[in-house]
């Protein structure tokens, strides 16, 4: 016995409509995941909910740190341009930059290799709290540190892009990150 034809219209229950998105969500993340290793295709997938959360997937589990930087830069530019700061007041518009940055650190360390996992503290621990583009240069070092110590080791250290969660709703002043926390000490 074959599953029944849904008629696509908008479910009107907000439960049922949240467990549905949540359960399709998870439905396509697995068929994006299954394509790219039956097929050997590279499958990136980025889904918004209705409430401004992007949840992604990118089948090329190592690549390069630049190419990780440079594609999350691209998306929190794409990002900013789609939800832009509705603050008026300059005191208020600096501290949520300062938080929106804070944030980004966190995330650019959370897709990091695990092989690049010692230099979160490192940085973290830094006299003020490094801008991205300071995370990044310190990564980058540490990345190019371990190439030159493991030079027998033909695995780079790279990035991994999962289904990550990243809350880009302006109910409070600050966009949270939903995954894997990255401790400040």
């Amino acid at each position: 016995m074959g599953r029944g034809r849904v008629e696509l219209k908008r479910i009107e229950n907000k439960i049922n409509r949240q467990v549905t998105f949540a359960k399709r969500r998870n439905g396509l993340l697995k068929k994006a995941y299954e394509l790219s290793v039956l097929c050997d295709a590279e499958v990136a997938l980025i889904i918004f909910s209705t409430r401004g959360k992007l949840y992604e997937f990118c089948s090329s589990p190592r690549g390069s740190l630049e190419k990780y930087y440079t594609d999350l830069q691209s998306l929190w530019r794409e990002i900013d341009f789609r939800c832009p700061n509705p603050m008026e007041c300059p005191t208020d518009i600096q501290r949520y930059n300062n938080l929106l940055q804070e944030d980004r650190v966190y995330v650019f360390f959370d897709g990091l290799d695990d092989k690049l996992d010692n230099i979160h503290s490192d940085v973290l621990q830094l006299h003020s709290f490094p801008t991205m583009e300071q995370a990044y240069a310190h990564v980058r070092r540490e990345a190019l540190r371990q190439v030159v110590m493991n030079a027998g080791d033909h695995e780079p250290p790279g990035v991994v892009l999962a289904s990550r969660g990243l809350k880009l709703g302006f109910s409070g002043s600050t966009p949270q990150h939903h995954g894997k926390s990255v401790s400040k000490g």
